[in-house]
């Protein structure tokens, strides 16, 4: 056997003293050459799972064992679930270096690294800084580091959940050869998603904290329904503008180099109460216009003009947005920026945490960074439906969540429609975009290549506008 665990449990201890309990009772193993899914809903310790699997975190109780020895190392590759936890090289070039080098011999290296960037299709991404690549890139780069290694088990947590159409074929392709080519090492992924089973030979199912499902896939011959299942109503014309940028382009300034694509002459308007999305290949620049029309960045030529309340937005992986000591202080803080007593503040966060499913006596004095990753991009939701704003910025906002998760965004969205109040959703998923939103903004290597409604475009193009 390569791995297998034994009454393994994990408990984490909060700044209270408190324990919160990650993972109970798990009797697992894990055969050479295996594919296993690891499936399950927000919260029910499926990363903590996968730390565990690659030893990066040893267990409260158990035993975990390694080829029939105790598992005290590192054991496995694992790609976290934000991918910025993974990189270290300053490029993408050293990246690759950095992990090579662990196996193969200085003679050879460079070699083995322009294999790699060959056979991951990452050449135009090889000298660019880490920093400044893409949400979807550096997950693209992680997954290569991994499975450029050694290690005789891959685990990938959500590795799917930012990357466009393409960037899945090709993983889930390359992920199948490896199949096909009888890889000796195992291949453990965590995912959100049930129709994506098929291309593994093993599913684990985890909920509330345990292992409910151990055994073969069940087929699935298309993605399951959406919890998201009415249409928005379509956006009204003869609204009053909200947001104009006229001629934005990024310009070069000391220490904020231009990516390999910069936004070039973007011109357009967002209106009272229109339900937009924004949409394009990985590396487009969705982000990076999602920032400026927020008034998060400023380093661009053109002009933006913005009369309203202050946009609010979450960003793409909202550990960059959390900083409080605790989930309702941190759902609160917006409002008392804003002017609001405290004791009322985290009486409306309390209320917003109901709002998007967490438990506010259960998770109102959890630290944010214990949480999931679906977890913490709810307290993120909970912020956003706790401030009045005019305008909504939410990027990638159904990533890591599960299917509750989804609904609150739902529920969310259609509460600021009702409202007046404009928003932006960023996301590959095209038909999610399709079920909130009634028009469409499409970026391709820095520029808007379309700009319609949804019955102007046709997704059988990819992202291009139909004909």
């Amino acid at each position: 056997m390569l791995w297998s665990c034994t009454d393994l449990s994990v408990a984490y201890r909060q700044d209270d003293g408190k324990e919160t309990i990650a993972l109970r009772d798990i009797n697992l193993s894990i055969k050479s050459g295996e594919r296993i899914a690891i499936l399950g809903p927000n919260g029910s310790g499926k990363s903590t799972l996968a730390l565990i699997i690659a030893g990066l975190i040893q267990p409260t109780s158990g035993r975990v064992l390694y080829n029939d020895m105790p598992a005290d190392i590192p054991t496995g590759a694992l790609v976290f679930q934000s991918p910025d936890d993974n990189l270290l090289g300053e490029t993408v070039r050293e990246e690759l270096r950095f992990c090579l080098e662990q196996y193969v011999p200085w003679q050879q290296l460079d070699l083995e690294v322009d294999l790699a960037i060959s056979r991951f299709g990452i050449a135009s991404l090889a000298d660019r800084k880490t920093s400044q690549l893409s949400g979807g890139e550096k997950q693209i780069v992680a997954v290569a580091c991994a499975m450029m290694s050694q290690r005789s088990i891959i685990v990938l947590d959500e590795p799917t959940s930012h990357l466009d159409r393409e960037g899945k074929k090709f993983l889930w392709s390359f992920l199948d050869a490896a199949v096909a080519g009888e890889d000796p090492r195992a291949i453990v992924v965590v995912t959100q998603y049930a129709h994506e089973v098929s291309h593994f030979d093993r599913v684990v199912a985890l909920d509330s904290d345990t292992i409910i499902l151990d055994g073969p896939p069940l087929p699935v011959s298309h993605p399951p329904e959406s919890p998201i299942q009415r249409p928005i109503n379509p956006t009204k014309t003869n609204r009053q503008p909200i947001l104009t940028v006229n001629s934005l382009s990024q310009v070069e300034t000391p220490g904020w180099e231009l990516p390999e694509n910069p936004l070039r002459d973007i011109t357009l308007s967002i209106n009272h109460g229109e339900t937009i999305a924004l949409c394009g290949p990985i590396g487009s620049g969705k982000t990076t216009l999602a920032l400026h029309l927020a008034g998060l960045i400023s380093k661009f030529d053109g002009k933006r003009i913005y009369q309203g309340r202050p946009p609010v937005m979450i960003m793409q992986f909202p550990e960059r947005q959390i900083f409080c000591k605790s989930v309702e202080e941190e759902v609160a803080y917006g409002l008392i920026a804003r002017g609001m007593s405290k004791p009322e503040a985290l009486s409306q966060s309390r209320d917003a945490l109901k709002r998007v499913g967490l438990d506010p006596a259960e998770f109102g004095h959890r630290d944010p960074f214990s949480l999931s990753g679906g977890q913490k991009r709810r307290v993120m939701l909970a912020m956003a439906s706790s401030i009045p704003s005019d305008l909504y910025i939410l990027d990638e906002p159904q990533a890591s969540l599960d299917d509750d998760g989804i609904a609150a965004v739902d529920t969310l969205c259609r509460s600021w429609n009702g409202q007046e109040s404009a928003y932006m959703l960023i996301s590959h998923d095209l038909e999610f975009l399709r079920s909130l939103t009634g028009r469409v903004i499409v970026l391709e290597s820095g520029r808007v290549c379309f700009d319609g409604t949804w019955s102007q475009f046709d997704l059988s193009h990819n992202y291009l506008p139909s004909n």
